[in-house]
């Protein structure tokens, strides 16, 4: 099957929110991850926002950011059923293409203890782990 990477709008909510739960990937849909915030993200820069199409359907999805001085990607995830197809790798391509597009000379990603398929593609793709930096968040609620 074919498959085609593209930007998507907010009239993909929906479907962005059911990829990230086949995809075992938690989200705020109360917070940072409401229809409302994805939105206001989406008018600021909508070329952060990509996804994996196939046969009609969401299957991937990728959002990249940026503070001004690096890029940073998020939420990547693929539908089960269809990873080992190169559609993660398709998607981390998109974004960091539109990212280097900006100027940032870093990109980095935060990846979850338990996702060792992400470490290992991310790993695979020149990204370094730092064992010598922390991550740490402050947020008003725990929907944030």
């Amino acid at each position: 099957m074919e498959y085609e990477i593209v930007k998507f709008s907010i009239d993909d909510y929906d479907s962005m929110i059911k990829v990230w739960e086949l995809a075992g990937l938690p989200s705020k849909p109360l917070g940072r991850d409401s229809r409302d915030s994805i939105s206001t993200q989406m008018d600021n820069d909508p070329g952060m926002f990509r996804c994996c199409m196939m046969d009609g359907q969401m299957v991937g999805v990728v959002i990249g950011s940026t503070d001004g001085r690096r890029g940073y990607i998020n939420r990547l995830a693929v539908v089960p059923k269809h990873r080992n197809k190169g559609i993660a790798k398709a998607l981390l391509d998109s974004i960091e293409e539109y990212l280097d597009s900006l100027g940032l000379g870093i990109i980095t990603v935060l990846i979850e203890d338990e996702s060792e398929g992400s470490m290992k593609l991310f790993k695979a793709r020149g990204y370094h782990f730092h064992e010598d930096i922390h991550y740490l968040s402050k947020r008003e609620s725990p929907d944030v």
